[in-house]
């Protein structure tokens, strides 16, 4: 991005893909049919039985993401962008749409049933409510929010009940926490290399280091930073923990720098990657293709050096405060000063008959012209003294 309107646009183009892609998971979830598939994806989801609920025939919904864990993320992520342009929306029209988007994203989220994207966006709201929301309006977005479960929860109780249930059964916490333990006993064997690289290398290699908690075969340990240490090394992880943070040291910077209309567009990109990065504690975020793209995507834009120095170009010829700016009945006096101070010769015009000298001030200071002409007049009367 080249600038603060480029980065708005970028933004914008990455909310409408969020509900069109919100619009097909609410498809999908309502209706149990997945919209342009191909025979690829049709195979797969017949494979996974379409991601049923345990215990019940409900379908939790993928969209082209397929997995509802990665949809789950990709909404839960591009909710706080939509957000951000309720509040730096060129037009009524643009604020408007973004408004619809995010309750068009939260409806979709619910039925992935993804219980650590309703924490990470829980987590990324509170970021947004406190670094992205204008403090008027703080009150207004929090009401707002609450209303809108509300409704979300009378409407859709079925479905809420379900992710209720799905969040606190034991299988899939006892599931996850073995997965994590396996990731760390191959860690703890292998702290410098890994057991390496490719899904199905760690389906065949981690085998021997499954736990009893985990009850089936995974290919990976769910959770992003695991999994770096246990495919690459802990070296690997620590290297990419390093640069995350000087990144984020570097979007924080360019937060700060921004001008208070901009921070809610700044904040909503801040709190998307919170998002990401809270959520990829269980499932593989950053280290999934499509996220690490749009991770890194979001982080480039908002630090762009192009975006820097149209900030501070836009803040070197702001005008100044009304406080700064100088009173106009001052200035002649000012200038005055000014005239004795600098030794030049006072003018003495030709007044129009019957006006004061008190009431010519204004009109009896010279010009920059004839100021450096009378300097220049001095110069040599100066040089010769």
């Amino acid at each position: 991005t080249r600038s603060y309107r480029d980065l708005q646009w970028l933004l914008t183009c990455l909310t409408a893909l969020a509900a069109f892609i919100a619009f097909h998971t609410l498809v999908q979830g309502v209706t149990g049919r997945f919209l342009f598939a191909t025979e690829n994806q049709s195979d797969y989801l017949s494979a996974v039985s379409g991601f049923h609920l345990s215990g019940s025939t409900v379908t939790r919904a993928g969209s082209f993401l397929i997995n509802p864990d990665w949809n789950g993320l990709y909404l839960a992520m591009s909710l706080f962008p939509a957000a951000g342009l309720i509040f730096t929306g060129a037009t009524r029209a643009w604020r408007i749409f973004a408004a619809a988007t995010c309750g068009l994203v939260l409806l979709a989220l619910l039925f992935t049933f993804t219980t650590s994207s309703w924490l990470a966006a829980s987590v990324g709201f509170v970021f947004f409510l406190f670094i992205g929301v204008p403090k008027r309006y703080r009150w207004w977005m929090l009401g707002g929010l609450i209303t809108m479960m509300l409704v979300i929860w009378a409407v859709f109780f079925k479905q809420v009940a379900l992710l209720y249930a799905h969040a606190t059964a034991s299988n899939e916490t006892t599931l996850r926490l073995g997965a994590w333990e396996t990731a760390l006993r191959i860690i703890r064997a292998d702290p410098f290399t890994g057991i390496g690289m490719g899904y199905n290398l760690y389906l065949d290699r981690a085998e021997r280091f499954r736990v009893a908690l985990q009850t089936q075969a995974l290919a990976h340990p769910h959770n992003s930073y695991l999994e770096l240490a246990a495919f690459a090394g802990l070296p690997v992880l620590l290297a990419f923990l390093a640069l995350l943070g000087m990144m984020g040291a570097d979007v924080v910077r360019a937060y700060r720098r921004s001008d208070r209309r901009q921070k809610p567009l700044f904040g909503g990109v801040i709190a998307a990657l919170i998002v990401l990065s809270v959520n990829s504690l269980f499932i593989n975020g950053w280290t999934l293709p499509p996220f690490v793209c749009l991770g890194w995507l979001l982080i480039g834009a908002v630090t762009s050096r192009a975006v820097q120095a149209a900030q501070a170009d836009a803040a070197r010829i702001a005008p100044l405060p009304a406080s700064l700016k100088p009173n106009k009945q001052e200035q002649p006096a000012a200038q005055q000063q000014r005239g004795r101070r600098s030794g030049l010769p006072r003018r003495r015009g030709n007044r129009a008959p019957g006006t004061s000298s008190d009431a010519s001030t204004g009109s009896a200071q010279p010009t920059r012209a004839e100021v450096a002409v009378i300097t220049m007049d001095a110069l040599p009367r100066e040089r010769g003294a």
